[in-house]
């Protein structure tokens, strides 16, 4: 988390935790299930049964994908075999990121970019520090008999794709191209705001999401006063 003041060196999942005790301390209830379907209703929103007037939808991003079988697009390096051989394809943040990670859970790593890295210098440097290898070519030249993938004469045990996300709106696709309106990040359905990476799309930022949460909430606070 170098680029969220405040929280330098502190990981994705320590932050959420953070967050979580937060929220206890503010009698904010939150339950955990699976969001399938949202329904529009004359009253507001159905979400499993239950009807809610407002709704901030902040369902993140999806990755971009590759016609490679088997590919990865999630690590959980802590749960890998240590010593094996991976394969990242991509050149951003998210990229040398997962490096970063997966190196430090003894994985030897290799990262494939189509040319020079996009990813920010500090992390960069993280990266390079811990042994993590780049290399400059096409990932359509990336081979797989089965067991292992190869590039060239090398061979890797694993291939993770991070070469970028979308927004997920599959929640909304049933509802049209909704567009975001700014600063509050309400929507042409009255109620409906939508939040975080699946409004803000490239700009993947903690501190712009939880801002979009928070303007959303704040124009929903004033909407309500106002009845």
């Amino acid at each position: 988390m170098d680029n969220l003041l405040g929280h330098a060196r502190k990981t994705g999942l320590e932050l959420c935790i953070e967050f979580i005790e937060h929220l206890k301390t503010m009698d904010v209830d939150v339950i955990h299930m699976e969001v399938r379907k949202v329904e529009l209703a004359p009253e507001g929103f159905i979400i499993d049964g239950e009807m809610f007037t407002h709704l901030i939808l902040a369902t993140g991003s999806i990755p971009k994908k590759l016609d490679i079988p088997g590919a990865l697009y999630y690590l959980e390096p802590e749960r890998s075999v240590k010593g094996e051989e991976l394969l990242i394809i991509g050149s951003g943040d998210l990229a040398f990121d997962n490096a970063v990670r997966a190196s430090v859970s003894g994985i030897s790593v290799t990262v494939l970019m189509r040319g020079e890295p996009r990813a920010n210098e500090s992390l960069f440097m993280e990266a390079r520090s811990l042994g993590v290898k780049e290399i400059v070519g096409d990932e359509m030249e990336i081979g797989f008999d089965g067991e292992f993938y190869r590039f060239g004469s090398k061979k890797y045990d694993r291939v993770a794709v991070f070469i970028g996300r979308t927004p997920n709106r599959e929640l909304t696709e049933h509802l049209g191209d909704l567009k975001v309106e700014l600063p509050h990040f309400s929507t042409s359905i009255k109620g409906l705001y939508i939040v975080g990476d699946a409004a803000l799309g490239t700009f993947s930022q903690t501190a712009l999401a939880s801002g979009s949460g928070l303007a959303a909430a704040m124009h929903i606070a004033q909407t309500v006063k106002k009845r």
